[in-house]
Formats: structure tokens, sequence, C-alpha cells
């Protein structure tokens, strides 16, 4: 009787992705800017009532900064969006009659 064969099975090596396909959020949409904090509330609030499409699914933060001169300035800044994310807002925002400035993600 012959020996029998050196047989083996293997199955296919699973190997995560090395891209992904999915955009990733890379842009800050600021909506507003405002010298106090209480104006930067309201200005959400007019935003959330006047917009309410384009902007109902993301976070709007208030940021404060410092202008050169030491006076506080209060930013409405969304989360970072995706690009084309971030165009559908500044988009609805001109629109509607608003400004909108997009930048890098830091």
């Amino acid at each position: 009787i012959p020996p029998a064969p050196n047989t083996t099975t293997t199955s296919p090596i699973r190997m995560p992705a090395l891209f992904s396909t999915t955009p990733k959020p890379v842009v800050i949409a600021q909506l507003g800017s405002y010298q106090r904090y209480e104006q930067a509330v309201s200005g959400v609030a007019i935003l959330r009532a006047k917009i309410t499409g384009a902007i109902a699914d993301i976070r709007i933060d208030i940021a404060e900064a410092r202008l050169v001169n030491d006076m506080p300035v209060f930013r409405l800044l969304t989360q970072p969006l995706t690009k084309a994310h971030s165009n559908r807002v500044c988009a609805a925002m001109r629109q509607a009659g608003f400004s909108c400035m997009l930048r890098g993600r830091k």
C-alpha cells in the first residue's frame, strides 16, 4: 500500500483594507463670528431655525479666540466635515444670506 499523500487545505487570508474609500472629515466651516458669547449662542439658534436641512445633523461649537488687540471673538465652528458636506453647508448658508468660511482641519 502506497503512503497517503501529504495534503493540506488552506483558506484565503483575510487582510484589512489598506486604503479606505470613505471620505475623511477634513474641513471645518466657520458659520459666524461674534463679539460676545451671548450673541454667538443666539447666532446658533438663528442658523438652526433658518437653515434646517443643511446643518440639522452637524455639531456647531462656539470657540473663543483673541484678536491682535486682545479683544475676544466667539466663532461658530462646525465639527470636521468632508469637503462635499462642507460645500453643501456653505451653499445653504449663502443661499439664506449668511456668510461661510472653510478652513482645513488642524
